[in-house]
């Protein structure tokens, strides 16, 4: 079965995962009227695109992750501003062919293969309103990334990512970056995990998505 979602975004720059004393008191922002924390999990993620990385030219993900909520094969295709479109399909052992197909204009038909293993500790707590409802979903991400490629290298950090809830108000996250601003915690100068590691393990770093990369989102599932 194949389910689709949009989903809204923003990537941080975190000063550790073990130390939280920086992050600021989110409920001082309008309609968040607790933090409740969800507890550690471990996330497992195989990425895959060409040999010449089209994928991440054309700001597109494919991966395979075990761990969490949301275990299985996603592929995140660009929409506008913080939004990408994600594919997801159950787990199984090769790159299933609705993705593929998905991909196939973005591949333009070159094989698939694994290209980047990421895996992250993450701890995660809800925004939640007065009422109950998860407005966002904030994880705090260590990250240990080893490149599939040739050259075989390592890399680690620690990033948090803010996302909205599907039925949210988008000015949510310009409140909550706001917030995290005022505490000097700064946007991810990267769009993606699988943008950083290429990058940091010097195998993709002259590959990266261009600002002007095609954004038109496939519909067809």
């Amino acid at each position: 079965m194949t389910y689709t979602k949009r989903e809204t975004e923003r990537k941080y720059e975190a000063p550790s995962a073990n130390d939280t004393s920086w992050l600021p008191d989110l409920t001082c922002v309008d309609g968040i009227a607790s933090v409740v924390g969800k507890g550690l999990d471990e996330l497992d993620a195989v990425y895959y695109d060409t040999d010449d990385l089209r994928l991440v030219g054309a700001s597109a993900t494919l991966r395979r992750r075990t761990g969490g909520a949301d275990a299985g094969w996603h592929l995140k295709l660009p929409m506008s501003g913080d939004s990408r479109e994600e594919v997801q399909v159950p787990l199984s052992d090769t790159v299933p062919d609705a993705l593929r197909d998905l991909a196939l204009s973005r591949t333009r038909g070159a094989e698939l293969r694994p290209v980047v293993r990421i895996r992250s500790t993450r701890s995660t707590r809800h925004l939640v309103d007065s009422e109950g409802a998860v407005l966002a979903e904030l994880s705090l991400d260590k990250v240990r990334a080893e490149s599939l490629l040739a050259t075989a290298k390592r890399a680690s950090w620690t990033e948090m990512e803010v996302e909205l809830a599907e039925e949210a108000d988008p000015l949510l996250l310009d409140l909550v970056d706001d917030a995290l601003r005022s505490k000097g915690i700064d946007r991810a100068s990267s769009p993606s995990k699988l943008s950083r590691a290429l990058e940091e393990t010097g195998t993709g770093a002259s590959r990266l998505p261009d600002a002007r990369a095609e954004t038109v989102v496939d519909t067809a599932t």
